[in-house]
């Protein structure tokens, strides 16, 4: 059940809080510490300053223990707004992970909290979230949550490289079948349809892949004021070049990628940034001409990305394959916040 005040949403509106809201949520917090607005609102602010302060990171685990102490079913602690990562939060997860194992013993069989404990694994290990989020979809067979979650946590695998990526990206595809046929609204069919083109180009399965590429391009013309606009005009354009550039259509994978520069950006690629690994495979086949169009377009709307994006105009320019795995380290839809 939801609460009366969406965290979530408060957590979404703190990420965009001036110096002068922060102080005054600090305060309401000191006058009443279940303030769950106010506390909900840092979290979202923290959980981006955390990257660069050791305070911001302190504050914000601090922030987050109450909720799981307090308020361990709290929508927030299913969202993107609470990511411990591996090498960001090392300090901080084993407190939060022995309150989730006090309250799984407690409630071994209550969803939220399977859901929530689930989401504290998924980018630490993932192999203890996926018995978890099993459970919950034998308890509740019916909702589409539970195979989409499966879903992504596969999806990470096989991004990471973790438990083989063409086989986590083949797990990840058919979790991601199974919610799309039990999905009926066709726009949150659309928001399936990125994950699918993904996963099917990274699992080999190039005929799949374009078919969903190319419909999720399709769709996107029907929601242009969507908040995942961007990342489908993005994402459909990566795995057609990809697929492209495979069969080695070396002119046509780089058409994609000026196109999918050409995105108009999107809370995700604006701040955790996109996907390179279009851009990567064509560096490393020493294709160069369209990449420094490519990397100034990114540029437009990756506005956290600007110090790496001058450093790998540079070396595209000197013909060096620019590190674009540290872009990885705290994206993807990692970062939804939904």
């Amino acid at each position: 059940m939801k609460s009366q005040i969406d965290s979530a949403d408060a957590a979404l509106a703190g990420g965009g809080m001036s110096p002068a809201d922060t102080v005054e949520c600090e305060r309401r917090l000191q006058k009443r510490p279940g303030d769950i607005e106010a506390r909900a609102r840092l979290v979202g602010r923290l959980s981006m300053e955390r990257m660069f302060s050791a305070q911001s990171s302190a504050a914000y685990l601090e922030h987050v223990r109450w909720f799981v102490e307090n308020r361990p079913r709290d929508e927030l602690l299913r969202s993107g707004f609470v990511i411990f990562a591996p090498g960001m939060d090392d300090k901080g997860a084993p407190i939060i992970e022995r309150l989730w194992r006090r309250h799984l013993k407690r409630w071994p069989d209550d969803l939220e909290i399977l859901d929530a404990v689930a989401m504290f694994y998924r980018f630490r290990r993932s192999n203890r979230g996926l018995p978890l989020l099993r459970r919950a979809m034998r308890l509740d067979p019916l909702n589409v949550r539970w195979p989409k979650e499966i879903a992504h946590l596969y999806r990470l695998d096989a991004l990471v490289g973790r438990r083989g990526t063409k086989s986590a990206a083949s797990n990840a595809l058919n979790y991601f079948s199974r919610a799309l046929a039990m999905t009926q609204s066709h726009r949150d069919r659309f928001y399936l349809l990125s994950d699918l083109a993904e996963m099917a180009e990274i699992a080999g399965q190039s005929e799949a892949a374009t078919e969903y590429a190319q419909q999720l391009l399709l769709d996107a013309e029907r929601y242009p004021t969507d908040w995942n606009f961007g990342n489908a005009i993005y994402r459909g354009n990566e795995v057609l070049g990809l697929v492209a550039l495979r069969k080695r259509k070396v002119e046509l994978a780089e058409k994609h990628l000026l196109a999918a520069s050409r995105s108009n950006g999107s809370p995700q690629l604006g701040s955790f940034g996109p996907s390179f690994r279009l851009a990567k495979a064509l560096a490393k086949q020493g294709h160069w001409s369209q990449l420094g169009r490519f990397l100034q377009n990114v540029a437009k709307f990756w506005t956290m990305g600007q110090g790496a994006l001058v450093k790998w105009r540079a070396d595209v320019a000197k013909r060096r394959v620019p590190d674009f795995n540290a872009a990885f380290k705290y994206r993807s839809d990692l970062g939804k916040g939904r």
